[in-house]
């Protein structure tokens, strides 16, 4: 996600994030210039090296 900045980050497990950003939907429209069509939205999961600690 090289072009905006994350919005959200969602724990799916122990061992994976999911990132999402949602590129100013219907606004940005840097990537597709010429179609004057919106950016697509990006959904990026991110596996950890490590488990996160879930414990309370």
């Amino acid at each position: 996600m090289p072009f905006n900045t994350i919005e959200n980050v969602v724990v799916i497990d122990d061992t994976t994030l999911g990132t999402i950003d949602d590129n100013n939907y219907p606004f940005s429209v840097g990537r597709h210039m010429g179609s004057k069509q919106p950016d697509d939205n990006e959904f990026v999961l991110i596996k950890l090296p490590k488990a996160l600690s879930m414990s309370q």
